[in-house]
C-alpha cells in the first residue's frame, strides 16, 4: 500500500511538469512556516489501528510536523480523523507522501483569518494520477461539491492540467472542503468513478490574496433575454433622455429583401413609428430611429439584430498607407491621364490644398453625407488640420500629377455610401434609400406648397379684392366692413404669409437644385477609371469575402475601373484559426503550446495584448483610458433544411463564444501569483447574426471595456463548438448528425487611444483582409514597409 501512494505521488510531481513542460506562473515565495490542519485515514481496528497511528505521527515528525497537544485518545478512536499542527513551508508537500494522509490544509502560521462567514482566497490540489480526460471530470464534479460549499472559482489561473483549483471559499467551509468530498450530499459524480482515493487532497488558505474585481452583468430586462440587440445600444437604453432621441442604427436582417421587395420596410416602420430607412447594403440597413424603439424591432422575425453603427476603422498607419498607394500610382500612372477618385471620410483642409496649387484646380468635392440630412447639406467637419483624405489626394496627385481628381467624402459608418459610389462608376442605376427619402421628401414638401398657394390665392381675394365683392356679400363681411382696422391686420397677416411662402419656396427650390447636383454628381462618377479608398470595415461585418458589399465586387462583377482597397496594416490585431480546445475545458487554445521561456506566458489559453504607440515600440502594458474593442467572427455550417421551408431556427449560433478580458493583478509574482487576474470585461447577450445563408450563418461575439488604468491585460475566449449542424432540440436520426468546422477570428480593435492594441503571444503573421479589401475584384494596397 505504501508503494502505490509512492507511485501516486510520483504520478502526481511526473504530472505536474508534464502539463507545465515550461516554467509556472511567477509567485511570491510561501510563508516559513504553516498551521496544518490534516485528515488521515487509518483502515485498521484496535491494536493494528494503535501501530500504524504510531507509524504514521513518527513518520510525520520525521518531516518536521509539529503536532499540537490534546489528541491522546486519537491512536484507539475509530472516528478520529484529523490532526492540527505546525510545519515549514519546504516540507509541507511531503505531508502527503505519508501513506495516511488523505488531505491537508495549510494556513501560514500565525495568520488571521476573517469572520467565519467571509471569504478567504484558496488554491487547490486534486488527486493526481489520472488520464487527462478523468482528471478533467474530477474536476469538474468536484468544482459542483465545492460550489456547494460557497466556493467561487477564479478565471484565467493556471490549471495545471485539471489538477488545481484557485477562488474563494468562506472560511466556515474550509473544514468541510479537506473532507471526503464524496461524502458530500453533492457528490454522487464523485462516489462510484473516484472510489478508491479522496478528490481534494491539498488546500492552501492565503489570506494576504484578496478578492478579485469582477463587473456585474449587464441587466437585460425581463422578456429581452433572447433579443440580440448589442451591449453598446443597451448602454444607451440605460439612459431614458438619450434613449428616446432619434439617433442612426443598424439593423442586421434576417434575410436579404430582394430589390423588389417593399415589405420589409412597412414592417419596420409599424413596429418603430417614424423610422426612416436611411441606406441597406445586403442584410445591413441603416436606419434613423429611437433606441428606446430597438426591442420590437428586435422582436420582429424579419430582424436578427439591432446595434450601434460600425464605423470604417481609421488606420493605424497613415503615412505608410499613403505611401503604398502612392507606390502603386507612380508605377501605373505616372504619366497618364486619368480620371481618379479618392474615397474616404476626411478630406478637412482639400480647399486650402487647391489655392495653393498643391491639388489641380480642377479638383472637385462630391459630399455624400449631404443624401443623409433632410436639407441635403453636408455634414460639418473639424477645422484643422487636413484630414487623411486630403493627404490620400496629395500624395495621389503628386504620384499621378495629370490626373483628374475627384474626392468622394462619405459617412465612415456607412458602407452602403461606398456601394452607391461603387454602383455609379461601374455604370449601375443609381438609386440608395436616403435618396429616395430626399425625393419623397421633396414630393411631400411640393404638395403642402401648392395646397398653401391654394389657400393664399383665395385669401387673396378676400382681403386684397374690390368693395363690390363685399358688398355682394353684405351679409358674410358686414362686420369686417365695419372695422376697418381689422381689415388691414387681415390684410397685413395675409402678406407675412405670402412673404414667408415665397422664402419656403425659395427654400424648396435650393433643396431641390442640391438634390439635382447631388444626382448628377453620382452619376458623373461613370467614367472614373481608377478609385482609391481608404475606409476598412475590420469587424461587423464578415470579412471572408462573404460580406454583401464584397459580394457586389465579385459577383456584378465590377469591371468599371481599377478599385485600389488600402489593406492597412493589421499585424497583431488578429488572431484566426480552428476552434480547438484539447483538454475540453471550454476554453478556446490559441496555439499548440504555451509561449516558451517566458514565466508570465504560461498557457495557450490566454492572448495577452500589448501596445504600439504611434511612435515608439510596442510595449507589454496598455495605457490608462484606453477604449477597446475585441470582436470574435466565425462562420458555422447549418442544415439547408429548414432555410428552404421557411424556418428561422438559427438566430441563436450553434456554436458557442464568450469573450473574457482579464487583468493581471501582479505580473511581477511578488505580492501574490502571476496567475491572479480581475475579470474587467465579458461579452453577454445574444451575438450578432451578420450573414444567414442557406447552409451557413456568421456570427459575431464583442466586448468593449475602457483600461481605466495602466496595466497588463489578456483575452480568453470560452468556446464550445456544435455537435452537429441541425438546430437544438429538433430530432435527427444518427446519418443526419452531419459536422463541420468552426474557425474563429478574433480581432482586436482600438476605440480611443493614441496607438493601437495588439496581441502579443498568438497573432496571425499576416494582416487579414478586412471588408470590402477581401473582395477579389479589388486590388488591396498593403502599408509599405
Amino acid at each position: 500500500m505504501y508503494t502505490a501512494r509512492a507511485s501516486s505521488l510520483a504520478c502526481f510531481l511526473l504530472n505536474l511538469a508534464a502539463v507545465a513542460g515550461f516554467a509556472a506562473p511567477l509567485a511570491p515565495p510561501p510563508p516559513e512556516t504553516y498551521d496544518v490542519r490534516l485528515r488521515y485515514q487509518i483502515n485498521a481496528f484496535r491494536n493494528e489501528r494503535v501501530t500504524q497511528y504510531f507509524e504514521m505521527i513518527k513518520s510525520l515528525k520525521a518531516m518536521g510536523f509539529q503536532m499540537k497537544d490534546g489528541a491522546e485518545s486519537d491512536p484507539d478512536n475509530p472516528d478520529a480523523n484529523e490532526l492540527t499542527g505546525t510545519i515549514a513551508s519546504k516540507n509541507a508537500r511531503q505531508l502527503l507522501s505519508e501513506r495516511h494522509v488523505r488531505s491537508v490544509l495549510l494556513v501560514p502560521a500565525g495568520a488571521k483569518l476573517p469572520a467565519e462567514n467571509e471569504f478567504v482566497h484558496v488554491q487547490m490540489e486534486l488527486a493526481p494520477g489520472l488520464s487527462v480526460e478523468r482528471e478533467r471530470m474530477l474536476a469538474d464534479a468536484t468544482r459542483v461539491v465545492l460550489k456547494a460549499l460557497g466556493f467561487r472559482e477564479a478565471t484565467g489561473y493556471d490549471n495545471r492540467g485539471h489538477t488545481r483549483l484557485v477562488g474563494m471559499i468562506p472560511v466556515k467551509s474550509l473544514p468541510a472542503s479537506i473532507d471526503d468530498l464524496r461524502k458530500n450530499p453533492a457528490g454522487q459524480n464523485l462516489a462510484a468513478p473516484f472510489a478508491t482515493q479522496w478528490p481534494l487532497i491539498f488546500t492552501e488558505v492565503q489570506p494576504s490574496v484578496s478578492a478579485w474585481r469582477e463587473p456585474a452583468a449587464p441587466a437585460i430586462p425581463k422578456g429581452q433575454e433572447d433579443l440580440s440587440i448589442t451591449p453598446d445600444l443597451r448602454a444607451v437604453l440605460a439612459n431614458p433622455a438619450e434613449a428616446s432621441k432619434p439617433r442612426h442604427l443598424e439593423l442586421l436582417l434576417a434575410v436579404t429583401p430582394t430589390e423588389d421587395n417593399v415589405e420589409w420596410r412597412r414592417l419596420l416602420k409599424q413596429a418603430a413609428p417614424g423610422l426612416r430607412v436611411e441606406g441597406r447594403v445586403g442584410p445591413l440597413v441603416a436606419v434613423l430611429a429611437r433606441p428606446d424603439q430597438a426591442a420590437e424591432l428586435a422582436k420582429l422575425s424579419l430582424v436578427s439584430t439591432v446595434r450601434l453603427p460600425r464605423s470604417a476603422r481609421p488606420q493605424a498607419n497613415v503615412a505608410a498607407s499613403i505611401a503604398g498607394l502612392e507606390k502603386t500610382l507612380r508605377e501605373g500612372y505616372r504619366d497618364r491621364a486619368v480620371r481618379l477618385a479618392i474615397v474616404d471620410s476626411d478630406f478637412r483642409g482639400w480647399q486650402e490644398a487647391v489655392k495653393s496649387k498643391q491639388l489641380p484646380a480642377s479638383t472637385k468635392l462630391l459630399d455624400l453625407t449631404a443624401e443623409r440630412s433632410p436639407d441635403l447639406v453636408p455634414e460639418p467637419a473639424p477645422a484643422d488640420a487636413p484630414g487623411v483624405g486630403t493627404r490620400t489626394a496629395l500624395a495621389a496627385a503628386a504620384a499621378a500629377p495629370r490626373a483628374e481628381l475627384t474626392l468622394i467624402r462619405i459617412d465612415p459608418a456607412a458602407p452602403d455610401q461606398v456601394l452607391l459610389v461603387a454602383r455609379a462608376i461601374n455604370g449601375d442605376r443609381v438609386q440608395s434609400e436616403s435618396l429616395l427619402n430626399r425625393g419623397e421628401e421633396l414630393d411631400t414638401a411640393r404638395v403642402i406648397l401648392n395646397t398653401r398657394h391654394e389657400e393664399l390665392n383665395q385669401e387673396r381675394a378676400t382681403v386684397l379684392g374690390d368693395f363690390a365683392h363685399f358688398e355682394a356679400q353684405a351679409d358674410k363681411y358686414a362686420d369686417l366692413l365695419k372695422d376697418k382696422k381689422a381689415m388691414a391686420e387681415r390684410r397685413q397677416e395675409y402678406f407675412r404669409k405670402r412673404d414667408q411662402l415665397n422664402k419656403d419656396e425659395q427654400a424648396h427650390q435650393a433643396r431641390v437644385s442640391r438634390y439635382l447636383k447631388l444626382y448628377n454628381d453620382i452619376n458623373a462618377l461613370r467614367g472614373t477609371q481608377v478609385v482609391a479608398s481608404d475606409l476598412v470595415w475590420d469587424e461587423g461585418q464578415p470579412v471572408d469575402g462573404g460580406s454583401a458589399l464584397s459580394r457586389y465586387f465579385d459577383d456584378r462583377p465590377f469591371h468599371a475601373a481599377l478599385w485600389l482597397q488600402s489593406a492597412g496594416d493589421t499585424r497583431g490585431q488578429n488572431w484566426a484559426g480552428l476552434l480547438h480546445d484539447a483538454d475540453s475545458n471550454g476554453v478556446l487554445e490559441f496555439g499548440p503550446t504555451p509561449v516558451k521561456d517566458r514565466r508570465d506566458r504560461w498557457t495557450n489559453e490566454l492572448n495577452f495584448l500589448g501596445w504600439k504607440p504611434s511612435d515608439g515600440t510596442t510595449s507589454l502594458d496598455l495605457p490608462a483610458k484606453t477604449r477597446l474593442r475585441i470582436s470574435v467572427q466565425w462562420r458555422e455550417a447549418h442544415d439547408p433544411e429548414f432555410l428552404h421551408n421557411g424556418e428561422d431556427l438559427y438566430r441563436r449560433p450553434l456554436a458557442q463564444f464568450r469573450l473574457v478580458v482579464l487583468r493581471q493583478r501582479d505580473p511581477s509574482g511578488q505580492k501574490m501569483a502571476a496567475d491572479e487576474f480581475d475579470v474587467i470585461a465579458r461579452s453577454s447577450g445574444v451575438p450578432e447574426r451578420l450573414e444567414n445563408q442557406v447552409s451557413s450563418g456568421v456570427y459575431e461575439q464583442t466586448v468593449e471595456f475602457t483600461a481605466d488604468e495602466a496595466g497588463r491585460y489578456a483575452v480568453r475566449v470560452e468556446a464550445i463548438a456544435p455537435a452537429g449542424i441541425r438546430p437544438p432540440g429538433v430530432p435527427a436520426l444518427p446519418f443526419m448528425q452531419a459536422t463541420g468546422e468552426v474557425r474563429p477570428r478574433v480581432f482586436v480593435q482600438t476605440l480611443a487611444g493614441n496607438g493601437r492594441a495588439l496581441f502579443l503571444d498568438y497573432a496571425t503573421e499576416e494582416s487579414q483582409l478586412g471588408v470590402p479589401a477581401d473582395a477579389r475584384r479589388v486590388v488591396p494596397i498593403p502599408a509599405a514597409k
